[in-house]
């Protein structure tokens, strides 16, 4: 995004969904490239960035006592075997997380 500011103004427009933030990271070769060069395509990305963000939030939302148990619904987005990888490693991905988003977590 440093060297493409238009991406993180496309990142932002994107609705959410797979299949457009899908489309609009396939806009960006570079991005692509860098994806491919590590064995990763365009929808495992996508797929994987956003069950990361919705399990950091989901164990952060548990963490802080907004609820004791995950709701059903929240199961049906982020698997149980991924709530529990999240819980076991949350200081560092949450770390991880705020670095990728620009927000250092040093």
């Amino acid at each position: 995004q440093k060297k493409n500011p238009q991406l993180a103004k496309d990142s932002d427009d994107s609705d959410g969904s797979i299949d457009q933030t899908m489309r609009m990271l396939q806009k960006y070769p570079q991005a692509v490239a860098i994806l491919s060069k590590n064995g990763v395509t365009a929808r495992e990305y996508v797929v994987g960035s956003m069950t990361l963000t919705q399990g950091v939030i989901a164990v952060g939302f548990k963490k802080g006592g907004t609820y004791k148990e995950y709701p059903p619904d929240m199961l049906k987005i982020v698997s149980p075997a991924n709530l529990a990888f999240i819980e076991q490693h949350y200081d560092e991905l949450s770390k991880a997380r705020a670095a990728f988003n620009g927000g250092g977590g040093n």
